[in-house]
Protein backbone atom coordinates (compact mmCIF):
# COMPACT_ATOMS: atom_id res chain seq x y z
CA UNK A 1 0.00 0.00 0.00
CA UNK A 2 1.38 3.42 -1.27
CA UNK A 3 1.42 6.48 0.86
CA UNK A 4 -0.70 8.13 -0.82
CA UNK A 5 -3.26 5.19 -0.59
CA UNK A 6 -3.01 5.45 3.30
CA UNK A 7 -3.13 9.22 3.01
CA UNK A 8 -6.80 9.08 1.15
CA UNK A 9 -7.77 5.86 3.72
CA UNK A 10 -7.29 8.45 6.31
CA UNK A 11 -9.25 11.51 4.65
CA UNK A 12 -11.84 8.62 3.74
CA UNK A 13 -11.96 7.56 7.65
CA UNK A 14 -12.27 11.04 8.57
CA UNK A 15 -15.22 12.46 5.97
CA UNK A 16 -16.94 8.91 6.38
CA UNK A 17 -16.28 8.18 9.61
CA UNK A 18 -14.28 5.51 11.03
CA UNK A 19 -14.53 2.17 8.44
CA UNK A 20 -13.56 -0.64 10.05
CA UNK A 21 -11.91 -1.95 6.68
CA UNK A 22 -10.23 1.58 5.90
CA UNK A 23 -9.21 1.77 9.49
CA UNK A 24 -7.28 -1.66 9.75
CA UNK A 25 -5.86 -0.56 6.24
CA UNK A 26 -4.31 2.73 7.85
CA UNK A 27 -3.53 0.09 11.44
CA UNK A 28 -1.39 -2.69 9.34
CA UNK A 29 0.05 -0.05 7.08
CA UNK A 30 1.91 1.78 10.25
CA UNK A 31 2.81 -0.95 12.06
CA UNK A 32 4.38 -3.01 9.01
CA UNK A 33 5.70 -0.26 7.47
CA UNK A 34 7.03 1.80 10.49
CA UNK A 35 7.35 -0.26 13.21
CA UNK A 36 7.97 -3.49 12.29
CA UNK A 37 11.10 -2.82 9.87
CA UNK A 38 12.29 -0.15 12.13
CA UNK A 39 12.98 -2.28 14.96
CA UNK A 40 17.07 -3.25 15.61
CA UNK A 41 17.20 -6.95 16.01
CA UNK A 42 20.42 -8.25 17.99
CA UNK A 43 22.60 -11.67 17.37
CA UNK A 44 23.18 -13.24 20.93
CA UNK A 45 25.12 -15.71 20.57
CA UNK A 46 27.88 -16.20 17.27
CA UNK A 47 28.50 -19.63 17.69
CA UNK A 48 24.84 -20.34 18.16
CA UNK A 49 22.80 -18.61 15.78
CA UNK A 50 19.35 -19.28 14.87
CA UNK A 51 18.03 -19.95 11.75
CA UNK A 52 15.94 -16.60 11.85
CA UNK A 53 19.18 -15.00 12.88
CA UNK A 54 21.26 -16.83 9.76
CA UNK A 55 18.36 -16.09 7.33
CA UNK A 56 18.46 -12.31 8.30
CA UNK A 57 22.05 -11.75 9.17
CA UNK A 58 24.11 -10.00 5.93
CA UNK A 59 26.62 -11.40 4.99
CA UNK A 60 29.84 -9.33 3.70
CA UNK A 61 31.92 -10.72 1.25
CA UNK A 62 35.18 -8.71 0.21
CA UNK A 63 37.31 -9.79 -3.04
CA UNK A 64 41.16 -8.38 -2.36
CA UNK A 65 41.84 -10.41 -5.60
CA UNK A 66 39.11 -8.34 -7.65
CA UNK A 67 41.38 -5.33 -7.37
CA UNK A 68 41.64 -3.01 -10.38
CA UNK A 69 44.18 -0.08 -11.66
CA UNK A 70 42.29 2.39 -9.83
CA UNK A 71 42.51 0.73 -6.22
CA UNK A 72 39.11 -0.57 -6.02
CA UNK A 73 37.87 -4.01 -5.26
CA UNK A 74 34.63 -5.43 -4.96
CA UNK A 75 32.80 -6.23 -2.02
CA UNK A 76 29.08 -8.38 -2.24
CA UNK A 77 26.61 -7.85 0.27
CA UNK A 78 23.72 -10.84 0.62
CA UNK A 79 21.17 -11.43 3.17
CA UNK A 80 21.38 -14.68 5.10
CA UNK A 81 24.37 -16.50 5.82
CA UNK A 82 25.41 -20.13 6.46
CA UNK A 83 23.46 -21.53 3.23
CA UNK A 84 20.35 -19.65 4.43
CA UNK A 85 18.87 -17.55 2.40
CA UNK A 86 16.16 -14.76 3.10
CA UNK A 87 13.07 -15.73 1.33
CA UNK A 88 11.44 -13.32 -0.78
CA UNK A 89 7.40 -13.24 -1.26
CA UNK A 90 4.82 -10.13 -0.96
CA UNK A 91 4.29 -10.79 2.41
CA UNK A 92 7.60 -11.32 3.43
CA UNK A 93 10.52 -9.85 2.02
CA UNK A 94 13.82 -7.46 2.53
CA UNK A 95 13.00 -4.12 1.89
CA UNK A 96 16.93 -2.74 1.65
CA UNK A 97 20.46 -3.58 1.78
CA UNK A 98 23.11 -0.55 2.33
CA UNK A 99 26.85 -0.95 3.05
CA UNK A 100 28.56 1.67 4.83
CA UNK A 101 32.27 1.99 4.92
CA UNK A 102 33.73 4.31 7.78
CA UNK A 103 30.49 5.24 8.53
CA UNK A 104 29.52 6.53 5.54
CA UNK A 105 26.79 5.01 3.51
CA UNK A 106 28.81 3.80 0.11
CA UNK A 107 25.52 2.20 -1.50
CA UNK A 108 22.06 1.38 -0.94
CA UNK A 109 19.25 -0.77 -2.60
CA UNK A 110 15.47 -0.45 -2.12
CA UNK A 111 13.86 -3.97 -2.98
CA UNK A 112 10.81 -4.77 -4.77
CA UNK A 113 8.97 -7.54 -3.17
CA UNK A 114 8.15 -10.99 -4.54
CA UNK A 115 11.03 -9.51 -7.23
CA UNK A 116 14.56 -9.12 -6.15
CA UNK A 117 16.62 -10.56 -3.80
CA UNK A 118 18.53 -9.07 -1.22
CA UNK A 119 21.65 -8.75 -2.93
CA UNK A 120 24.50 -5.11 -3.34
CA UNK A 121 27.70 -5.36 -4.88
CA UNK A 122 30.25 -2.46 -5.06
CA UNK A 123 33.73 -1.29 -5.48
CA UNK A 124 35.25 0.71 -3.21
CA UNK A 125 38.47 1.46 -2.55
CA UNK A 126 41.07 -0.49 -1.00
CA UNK A 127 42.43 2.37 0.72
CA UNK A 128 39.45 3.19 3.08
CA UNK A 129 38.63 -0.09 3.69
CA UNK A 130 38.99 -0.11 7.62
CA UNK A 131 35.24 -0.50 9.21
CA UNK A 132 32.66 -1.93 6.79
CA UNK A 133 29.22 -2.23 7.96
CA UNK A 134 26.06 -3.92 6.24
CA UNK A 135 22.37 -3.83 7.13
CA UNK A 136 19.12 -5.31 5.74
CA UNK A 137 15.71 -4.76 6.45
CA UNK A 138 13.15 -7.55 6.82
CA UNK A 139 9.40 -5.89 6.38
CA UNK A 140 8.44 -8.20 8.97
CA UNK A 141 11.54 -8.93 11.27
CA UNK A 142 13.56 -5.38 11.71
CA UNK A 143 17.05 -4.40 10.64
CA UNK A 144 19.89 -6.56 11.16
CA UNK A 145 23.13 -5.62 10.69
CA UNK A 146 27.19 -7.01 10.69
CA UNK A 147 30.01 -5.52 10.95
CA UNK A 148 33.75 -6.30 9.73
CA UNK A 149 36.85 -4.64 11.40
CA UNK A 150 40.10 -4.48 9.54
CA UNK A 151 42.55 -5.96 12.18
CA UNK A 152 46.43 -6.37 11.36
CA UNK A 153 45.70 -6.98 7.88
CA UNK A 154 42.82 -9.01 8.57
CA UNK A 155 39.06 -9.01 9.13
CA UNK A 156 37.56 -9.71 12.39
CA UNK A 157 33.58 -10.10 12.56
CA UNK A 158 31.72 -7.76 15.00
CA UNK A 159 28.37 -9.06 13.55
CA UNK A 160 25.81 -7.30 15.94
Amino acid sequence: MTRRNIFTSFLGLLALGTSAKAKEKVDKYLFEEKVASSVEMKIYDLKKMTKSEKMHSPTIKIFPESIDKRGTLLVEVSTGSYGLIHRTSKKHFIKDISLSVNGKIAGKVELLADVSRGFIALRIKETELENIEASSVCNLHGTWRTKLKKVNGKWENLRV
